[in-house]
């Protein structure tokens, strides 16, 4: 089991909170920050809270994190922050709840 593995979640609106659930009941990630450029740091998501929005990239991948899951619902959004994400070096990492099927 990749127990522990780092990941950013960007996004912390409702569909944040439900992929924020997923990762929790998975056990195989770390959510190592979350962002969101439309709410401010420290504000809860559901267990974690948002530590600031894009300004916190450079850092985390100096870090080496690495995988992302971009948690925002609007589609064209979504896509806008996918494309950044690839762009500036990050990989996309899909979330899906242990007990889905």
């Amino acid at each position: 089991m990749k127990r522990g593995r780092q990941l950013i979640l960007y996004g912390a609106g409702g569909h944040g909170a439900v992929v924020e659930a997923a990762i929790i009941a998975d056990g195989t990630w770390k959510i190592a920050a979350v962002l969101d450029d439309g709410r401010a740091p420290g504000e809860r998501l559901v267990i974690n809270v948002v530590n600031g929005g894009r300004e916190q990239l450079s850092e985390l991948f100096v870090d080496g994190v690495r995988l992302v899951h971009v948690s925002i619902g609007d589609n064209l959004a979504r896509e806008v922050v996918c494309t950044m994400m690839r762009e500036t070096g990050f990989a996309l990492q899909s979330i899906q709840h242990p007990r889905a099927y």
